[in-house]
């Protein structure tokens, strides 16, 4: 990887020093050449390029599905996170008494939709960590024949622990359990394959770490699982033969499109499709090792500064997200973003979380300029 070529598609890095990709990340210029590709064809020709416009989607449905191990026919497209988890909480049958197993580290996107299914009867039982860290072994625990579905973030967004998807999926998969994972924080930085690790859905927005704008998100739903899950809207593009516009035939699609519905941000697909272009063409492993790389040099610096790191750093736990435990973190976010410099501020820590194009340089500024403040204050 050319760190200075690639580091070119982002002209944030002439502004800004860029550490929050766990929330809202820059776009490339290559994204921006596809959006505006896309808007001066609609410019020209607005509907008769309905069908050049089709081919991309399935194109970037294949990116998709190339990206986590995935099938392209179990492949949807939602608008969000949120979105996708909620048409596996409202889509499948439940019964009174089923349980639904989380985390008490998760975000507010993979509860909310688990709560909303207390009116008919599921129970939500919300595991708590320990040390940071949602083991196989605490959620094994927790199991027993009313656990109907496991709903997990494969890495936790305050304190970047990476769960082992791998071990998790296997237990759940031999006890007949679903395994419903939010990848928003994961897919795009790190290596995942939803067969080997037995996922069986799996939601993840483009703005975060697949490096796309928001409003577009991936959802898989494993093939097997098809018929488990009731589209939770339908219109003309969930059924098998959507243009024909004057035969009305119910026959749903059998595969994840029929969760689509209608017209698609198409727009957002054609950027994310570049997006994940970038991604797959430098390659994922090289990727998750270029961000543990600067992750760890993170980690050095805040150790050698006596800075304490809050995110738990075992052997496989790591992740592109570090929390730095500093005095009033909210005003040192703030002062740091009138040095140019972003982060985020999540459970009371400084949340740090560096992408591929990052530099040390760029870290070791960061680092410089805390301790500037944190000496000023």
């Amino acid at each position: 990887m050319n760190i200075e070529e690639v580091r070119k598609y982002f002209p944030v890095v002439d502004e800004l020093i860029y550490l929050d990709h766990a929330g809202v990340a820059p776009l490339s210029t290559r994204v921006v050449g596809a959006v505006e590709g896309f808007l001066q064809r609609a410019c020209e020709g607005g509907g008769i390029f309905t069908q050049e416009f089709d081919q991309e989607v399935e194109r970037v449905r294949d990116q998709a599905a190339c990206l986590i191990g995935a099938h392209p026919d179990e492949i949807a497209f939602a608008k969000n996170t949120s979105e996708a988890l909620s048409w596996v909480a409202a889509g499948l049958n439940w019964f009174p008494e089923d349980k639904v197993i989380i985390n008490d580290l998760e975000f507010p996107s993979n509860i909310y939709p688990w709560m909303n299914l207390k009116e008919i009867g599921v129970e939500l039982k919300i595991i708590s960590a320990s040390d940071g860290r949602i083991t196989p072994e605490m959620i094994e625990s927790q199991l027993d024949p009313r656990t109907r579905l496991v709903a997990l973030s494969s890495v936790q967004y305050q304190n970047g622990f990476r769960a082992n998807l791998e071990k998790i999926g296997k237990i759940c998969r031999e006890r007949g359990i679903l395994f419903c994972v939010d990848g928003i924080q994961s897919v795009g930085a790190i290596p995942l394959d939803v067969r080997d690790e037995k996922i069986d859905f799996l939601a993840a927005d483009g703005h975060k770490w697949m490096l796309a704008p928001e409003g577009v998100a991936i959802f898989y739903c494993r093939r097997e699982n098809l018929e488990l899950l009731k589209p939770v809207s339908v219109g003309w593009k969930s059924v098998v033969k959507p243009r024909e516009f004057d035969r009305i035939d119910f026959t749903l699609r059998s595969d994840a499109a029929r969760f689509e519905g209608g017209s698609l941000n198409i727009i957002g697909i054609f950027a994310l499709g570049s997006a994940l272009d970038l991604l797959i063409e430098i390659g994922i492993e090289a990727i998750y090792e270029r961000i543990l790389t600067l992750t760890n040099y993170i980690y050095q610096e805040a150790t050698e500064r006596e800075i304490p790191v809050l995110s738990p750093w075992g052997k496989g736990e790591r992740s592109g997200i570090v929390s730095l435990k500093v005095p009033d973190p909210k005003f040192v976010h703030r002062k740091l973003l009138t040095e140019k410099i972003v982060t985020a501020v999540r459970g009371n820590a400084l949340r740090l979380s560096p992408h591929f194009y990052n530099s040390q340089a760029e870290i070791q500024q960061f680092f410089e300029t805390l301790e500037k403040l944190t000496t000023r204050k």
